[in-house]
């Protein structure tokens, strides 16, 4: 640091100089699982399972000659909606078929209507979907 005087003042003659940091990370995971079958007697079921969650980090900081300062911020949303429609009377047997079907194919596995131990299921059709986001902004100032 330099002092001058002029006219009895002193002055800082360093430089003022500060910076400001300021960031944020946005993730978010979205899952959509929806499955139509029709029984052997004719009954149908629909079944949608609809799942969300995101997170949010945010970051800032600030620093000049005289200090500093920083602060984060963290965020954490999750959501699922499950939605079931059954049109007819499901027997016993039927419900099992259906919760053995809803355990094949989370395990990956597509089991053949119709067969086995699906024989009260004629047919069904199913859909699966993932999705992955990932945001980022990033803001430097300097002066």
């Amino acid at each position: 640091m330099r002092v001058g005087c002029n006219s009895g003042q002193v002055h800082d003659t360093r430089k003022n100089s500060s910076t400001v940091n300021a960031s944020a990370k946005t993730t978010r995971d979205t899952s959509a699982f929806k499955l139509k079958l029709r029984t052997a007697e004719g009954d149908t079921v629909e079944i949608s399972l609809d799942a969300q969650n995101q997170s949010s980090t945010e970051r800032a900081s600030a620093s000049a000659a005289d200090g500093k300062i920083s602060q984060q911020s963290n965020s954490q949303s999750d959501s699922l909606t499950v939605a079931v429609k059954v049109t007819g009377n499901l027997s016993d047997g039927e419900l099992s078929d259906i919760q053995g079907l809803l355990k094949s194919l989370a395990g990956g596995d597509t089991p053949q209507a119709g067969q086995g131990e699906l024989d009260t299921i004629s047919a069904y059709q199913y859909s699966y979907q993932q999705t992955h986001e990932v945001s980022r902004a990033k803001l430097q100032l300097y002066g």
